[in-house]
């Protein structure tokens, strides 16, 4: 294993002087690898809620809308409570183990999801999972802004969020199979298994680096909670960026979650088959369209700072006709090519959305500020867009019958274009927001 290699980055904007470069980049990529790893056990613990939603709802005679409450809003209630806390915590401690503990939390509670006796009991450790999930994304993209230069990070990102993907594959094709020959509780236990394995790797081969920007790593120096507040506040580009990625999570996790259960109960399709074909799907066109994204950004931002948040409004814009498509076709695989399509499209906002971010805020507040994110994702997001999609399938039954699920579908899946449009009202203040940054960067130096 390569070790440590301190040298300063070359001339080039004040952003690249800020910035320390502390291993080989060869242990950079292994670093990343083994942050895969870890939210790949995230994606599948969140995700197999999806898989498994039909057999649960038949075991304990539940509504959409308490299916909703359990795949979406539990969750995201105790994800968005934990979120600001581990964020302030990540910028003042070892944050690689504060990740291997709470990923070892995380899937341990999605196995005792599996020992479920009723609805209240699946609901606590849907809240457990939220809350110690609540690590995974701050965290590691704190970590990989350290680890990367400026000018990878998207990148870096994007190819980190491939594990988004290969958990939601193996949480829908391994899962449904599984669901299918012995059980939504042998589900869980399994989907648990392989996280908690990784954590404790994680937590011996990977390597705290000092934080890049911020002399002598004086971590007690991090702004407060409320300064970091503030400082977002005053940021208008980055305000109306946070609800973008808010919103984008609340349709695609609204598609995402109800899908499953829409090919099962209106199509009528064996949920083994569902899920091996919205498995291969997610994790083609998700790799695609996140990794993709990720070199894009990272090659047109050298022509105009603003390109990777313009490629978030195209890309959410054509999320609309997919989605919209993919529920008005009866063919099942027609249906999930343009199903996967549109993932493809949601999948490009990790990389960008998450690296301008940080261009947003201070070298100290990174971890906090995509904390802060993560909890407008988890409220407005996750908790909001399968508890909407419920809600609505409901509401409508009464006017469609069983395929109520269908128009609910439609009507989450429109919200698209208010987030492209949101993407680029952002984009008309990123220069100035980017540029204040900057100056505070520089003098900090």
């Amino acid at each position: 294993m390569a070790g440590p290699m301190v040298m300063t980055a070359g001339e080039g904007t004040p952003e690249k002087a800020a910035y320390t470069q502390q291993f080989t980049m060869g242990y950079a990529y292994f670093v990343l690898f083994m942050l895969m790893l870890t939210y790949t056990g995230h994606s599948i613990d969140r995700s197999i809620i999806s898989t498994i939603m039909a057999p649960i709802q038949k075991d304990f005679a539940l509504s959409d809308s308490q299916l909703g409450l359990i795949a979406g809003t539990i969750y995201a209630l105790s994800n968005a409570v934990f979120t600001i806390p581990i964020g302030y915590f990540a910028d003042r401690t070892n944050r690689k183990n504060l990740l291997s503990v709470c990923a070892a939390i995380w899937s341990g509670m999605t196995m005792l999801g599996g020992l479920s006796g009723n609805f209240v009991h699946l609901m606590l450790t849907r809240a457990g999972i939220g809350a110690s999930e609540a690590a995974g994304t701050p965290v590691s993209t704190s970590l990989i802004a350290d680890y990367f230069p400026p000018e990878r990070r998207a990148s870096a990102i994007s190819i980190f969020y491939i594990s988004a993907s290969l958990g939601g594959f193996l949480a829908l094709a391994v899962g449904g199979y599984v669901v299918q020959n012995h059980g939504w509780r042998t589900a869980m236990l399994l989907a648990g298994l392989p996280g908690f394995i990784v954590a404790i790797i994680f937590f011996f081969v990977v390597r705290e680096p000092i934080r890049t920007g911020v002399s002598g790593a004086v971590a007690a120096n991090a702004p407060s909670l409320g300064k970091v507040i503030k400082f977002i506040l005053t940021q208008p580009a980055l305000v109306v960026l946070m609800f973008a990625g808010a919103l984008t999570n609340f349709v695609g996790s609204g598609v995402a979650s109800w899908v499953p259960t829409y090919y099962v109960r209106v199509l009528e399709i064996p949920i083994a088959q569902v899920g091996s074909l919205l498995g291969f799907g997610q994790l083609i066109f998700g790799v695609i369209g996140g990794v993709g994204a990720g070199f894009l950004a990272d090659k047109l931002v050298r022509k105009d700072r603003r390109w990777p948040i313009w490629l978030l409004a195209i890309a959410q814009f054509m999320t609309v006709p997919f989605y919209i498509g993919s529920v008005l076709v009866d063919n099942i695989f027609l249906s999930v090519l343009l199903l996967a399509i549109g993932f493809g499209f949601t999948s490009t906002f990790t990389g960008p959305l998450y690296s301008q971010v940080q261009t947003l805020v201070g070298s100290r507040m990174r971890a906090l500020a995509v904390a802060v994110l993560v909890m407008m994702i988890s409220l407005l997001g996750y908790g909001l867009g399968a508890q909407a999609t419920g809600l609505i399938s409901d509401a409508m039954k009464p006017a469609f019958g069983g395929v109520a699920l269908r128009y609910a579908l439609i009507a989450v899946a429109c919200g698209g274009l208010v987030t492209a449009t949101l993407y680029y009202i952002s984009s008309l203040g990123l220069i100035k927001g980017q540029n204040r940054v900057l100056e505070m960067e520089r003098a900090h130096q």
